[in-house]
């Protein structure tokens, strides 16, 4: 009577261990041991086929496949009953939208229920995605799954979508993660929030997919085997269980723009910050442009993506950059006329308490919550991408891009895309962006003028 995908106890050695029935009519061998207790739980067929696509594609047991997304609960108790945790009431004001731009999120949102291959919503302000979301969850048909980023980007987002009674599901709370695997088992109509945890769940079993920034660099798992990507992981749950899948993104990944279908009616291009370069001064690490521009706002961030030393070379001839700083000839003039540049925050740290003495000078990190902060003007804010999600950028008159030629210099094939990423993401967040570059005319600094970079992606394809 059992079938494949059943979850059971079977003996071993001295112990007794969680199993699932991977296939039915196999020889018989003399250790086999017997199943002892079926837990009543039934892993669905699209799900099981995930699992072994998880195994095959990251290059792990099937066995370790399971020991990474199945519950903890699942895998240490054989009870089967599950109580939903009780959510904190938050509310959180929805930013109003003039009837010009309801008119266009309702056609978004008509767009989204007819497509039916995966699609890509590009945003510059998340009060249009969620807007959206709010159009979506109107008629739920069963499990609508939000997955964020960040922990910080899931709170904010249970305090907009909080009338639908969200189940935040953390990693570290057993209770949410079997609350959500039941709701996706049974098909109940409901909104599950969380970061990456959830993706490894029965997402084939759920009504639609949403993910936040398939292009944000907490979407990939670095901490554990298997390191997998929530954006790979939720295609494939998309794919193998006919679930619509809707990403909200910034600056798409060449993947997505790729194989998904793309919309651009929310982005407006009077909405874009002003977009000024400034060429840095040769022998000086902070040019008297730069200093000026400073000088001339009150609340200032510095987006610095580069610690330690970041040093680079660049070509004093044709302007190419290269992160071997021994490097002697240009491979692209054969000159050899490279002097070195770069440098990262602790030295921009040291640069800017030199330069303003006067003003308060915060490095933020992602051990540092300067939300509730009182930002005093005068205030100049230093950090890498843990800026994005913990300061109140409504706060903030400008930013400087101050390492973009470090990154673009990155010997890495993906350093390009992310450096457009990383420079979009700030760019919607502030009135006005500075660039700090020494290649004013790179393509990634062009494609940056655009609301959406559509040549820049089809050439980098």
């Amino acid at each position: 009577s059992l079938s494949v995908g059943e979850v059971g106890w079977v003996p071993w050695r001295n112990h007794i261990i969680i199993g699932v029935v991977a296939a039915l009519d196999c020889a018989p061998f003399a250790r086999a041991k017997l199943i002892t207790i079926t837990t009543g739980t039934m892993i669905p067929a699209a799900y099981w086929r995930w699992l072994q696509w998880f195994a095959d594609f990251y290059y792990i047991s099937q066995a370790a496949a399971l020991l990474a997304a199945l519950p903890t609960w699942l895998k240490r108790q054989t009870s089967s009953s599950v109580n939903l945790p009780l959510q904190p009431n938050i509310t959180k004001s929805l930013l109003r939208l003039s009837p010009a731009r309801v008119q266009v999120v309702q056609t978004v949102v008509a767009d989204l229920h007819q497509q039916t291959q995966p699609t890509t919503v590009l945003y510059q302000g998340s009060q249009d995605c969620v807007a959206i979301m709010h159009g979506l969850l109107q008629q739920p048909s069963g499990p609508v799954v939000l997955i964020s980023p960040e922990t910080d980007d899931v709170e904010r987002w249970r305090g907009w979508l909080a009338k639908f009674k969200p189940v935040v599901v953390e990693a570290k709370r057993a209770s949410t993660v079997r609350a959500a695997w039941s709701l996706l088992l049974q098909s109940s109509p409901s909104l599950m929030i969380g970061t990456k945890r959830l993706a490894l769940l029965p997402l084939t079993q759920a009504a639609r997919i949403c993910l936040l920034d398939p292009e944000h660099s907490a979407h990939k798992q670095w901490e554990m085997n298997p390191r997998y990507h929530v954006w790979r992981v939720v295609s494939e749950h998309s794919r193998l269980g006919q679930v619509p899948l809707t990403c909200f993104s910034q600056a798409p990944r060449l993947e997505q723009v790729q194989s998904d279908h793309i919309v651009t009616m929310l982005l407006k291009p009077t909405a874009m910050a002003t977009l000024i370069t400034i060429v840095p001064t040769a022998g000086a690490y902070l040019s008297p442009s730069l200093v000026e521009a400073i000088e001339q706002h009150e609340r200032v961030v510095i987006w610095h993506n580069r610690t330690g030393l970041a040093r680079f070379a660049i070509c004093q001839h044709c302007q190419y950059l290269s992160s071997d700083v021994s490097i002697a000839s240009c491979p692209r003039c054969q000159t050899h006329s490279f002097r070195l540049a770069g440098f990262g925050t602790a030295m921009l740290k040291r640069l800017l308490h030199e330069q303003f003495p006067d003003h308060q000078i915060i490095e933020v990190t992602a051990q540092l919550a300067v939300n509730h902060l009182t930002i005093a003007p005068g205030t100049i804010l230093i950090g890498t991408n843990a800026l994005f999600a913990r300061i109140p950028w409504s706060k903030v008159d400008v930013a400087i891009a101050t390492s973009v030629d470090s990154q673009l210099a990155y010997p890495g094939f993906r350093s390009h895309e992310e450096t457009l990423q990383q420079l979009v993401r700030l760019r919607n967040q502030v009135p006005k962006l500075y660039l700090y570059t020494h290649v004013p005319e790179h393509p990634v600094i062009q494609a940056l003028q655009q609301p959406y970079a559509a040549a820049w992606y089809q050439a980098a394809l």
